[in-house]
């Protein structure tokens, strides 16, 4: 048998249901039609409503809901295949999961889906689906992989028209004449360009090192970058010879008293020193890079017109925040991690006459500024501001914030979407979290904001600090 979980427009929408080709769905199979609750309050609710085809429509559903209910609790619309009706029984709210998180159940749609989903569960063999002719309900069946039927178009009633629907397609009229003379905008939400209805991602957390942790480290990195404590070696006696021949003969110098001793004792010391503050660094780096997420938000004009003074705001819950947007320049601001480079030991060198001469002339030189000096900065004065560009209100945030806002003087239509790349953090890093992230775009010549909020989850997880450390080092 085929459960169907019927949506409203089943009702408002359709033929008589007795009359239905059920076959057309189900094959030989037989029938069984379940009205959910949200479908019979909207039914209830639509009883008395302006419409009169719809009122009509919803006072035919109700009396066959009260047919249902006097039957015992089922009503056999037609044989062949055998169609029958009733409603599913009540069942308690199934557990949330990262896949129906989006799901609201104050929207009847969404309350459709949560009851079949109730169903399916306690009935897993029965593989009920979804019976509808919107789009929205099929493409939330999509996502969370549940089993629906398209309501197909010959099911439908032929369009009917009184005179309130005849009102309402002129005003319909006018109002999509003035949109045609607005801009319309339209907002997308992506990540890493798929379009996406929420953002999800997994919080990585590295500890602190430990001082034994961090020892170890060091005297790894002392074995491949001993001191040196031998300064009596001279460059090789071949590159001595040539320079000996050269136009002017060379004299070799050793390493001084005082080079050696700083190397020893300040310069070598040093670099362990900031070797131990950068590993201490490390966790920090790793738990910046393992607490980004990113998600681009598309914005276009398909309207008539340019949209005037136009506002785009990005904004997150309270336990998230907003980065600066990713760009070239960002990354060479990122905290990449790297170990300090050790210290060159000092050698001796061979110095040249000619070495001494070009080293004089030099100095001398520093001492005329008409050469070395910068010739004059001109300045053109204010750059002129591109009226379809976008620039942040009131400048580029320097710090992560719970809002960003940018402005257009006019954004202009019918061109390729506007991208804007965001990155999220969550500041608590300790457990898992989530929250919502909104655009809202405003403009002086749009009748009221568009706005798109989109659901947030992120996991929690705890790495190895010494771990990445050891391969950070070795390679």
């Amino acid at each position: 048998m085929k459960h169907l979980f019927v949506d409203s427009n089943l009702f408002f929408q359709c033929k008589d249901l007795s009359s239905l080709p059920w076959k057309e769905i189900s094959g030989n199979e037989e029938v069984l039609l379940l009205i959910p609750v949200a479908v019979q309050r909207e039914i209830d609710a639509l009883k008395s409503d302006g419409n009169k085809r719809r009122a009509k429509r919803a006072r035919a559903a109700n009396t066959l809901i009260r047919d249902i209910i006097i039957s015992g609790g089922k009503k056999l619309l037609r044989t062949n295949p055998q169609t029958e009706i009733t409603f599913p029984e009540k069942l308690p709210p199934i557990a949330t999961t990262d896949e129906s998180e989006f799901l609201d159940r104050s929207k009847p749609d969404d309350a459709i889906m949560l009851e079949l989903l109730a169903y399916r569960e306690k009935y897993p063999d029965s593989d009920a689906a979804i019976l509808t002719h919107d789009t929205n309900p099929l493409l939330t069946a999509k996502h969370l992989k549940v089993p629906f039927e398209v309501i197909p178009d010959s099911w439908l009633l032929d369009p009917e028209n009184d005179d309130k629907d005849k009102k309402i397609n002129h005003l319909e009229q006018q109002i999509k004449e003035l949109l045609q003379n607005s801009p319309i905008i339209e907002l997308s939400a992506y990540i890493d360009d798929v379009e996406q209805p929420s953002l999800t991602g997994e919080i990585i957390e590295y500890p602190e090192l430990t001082k034994n942790e961090i020892d170890t480290l060091i005297d790894k990195i002392k074995q491949s970058n001993p001191i040196k404590t031998n300064f009596e070696d001279k460059p090789n006696e071949t590159k001595a010879t040539a320079i000996q021949n050269s136009f002017f003969a060379g004299r070799y110098t050793p390493a001084t008293h005082e080079e050696i001793t700083k190397y020893t004792k300040e310069t070598y010391p040093k670099w362990l020193n900031t070797i131990n503050k950068s590993l201490g660094k490390l966790p920090t780096s790793l738990n910046t890079k393992g607490n980004i997420f990113e998600i681009s938000f598309k914005l276009k004009n398909s309207g008539t017109m340019p949209a005037n003074n136009l506002l785009i705001r990005f904004s997150v819950s309270e336990n998230l925040l907003l980065l600066v947007p990713h760009s070239p320049k960002d990354d060479n601001k990122e905290n990449k991690w790297s170990l300090p480079t050790a210290p060159t030991p000092p050698t001796g060198s061979y110095t040249s006459a000619l070495d001494v001469i070009l080293n004089s002339a030099k100095a001398m030189a520093m001492t005329d500024h008409s050469i070395f000096n910068n010739g004059p900065i001109f300045n053109d004065g204010p750059i002129k501001r591109d009226r379809s560009a976008f620039y942040w209100k009131p400048r580029r945030p320097i710090a992560a914030k719970q809002y960003q806002e940018l402005e257009c003087d006019e954004f202009p239509h019918k061109i390729q979407e506007e991208i804007f790349n965001l990155r999220i953090i969550a500041p608590d890093t300790h457990k898992s979290t989530g929250g919502l992230i909104t655009c809202t775009v405003s403009a002086k010549n749009l009748k009221e904001p568009v706005e798109l909020t989109i659901p947030v989850k992120l996991s929690f997880r705890q790495e190895d600090t010494f771990k990445v450390a050891k391969n950070l080092i070795t390679n």
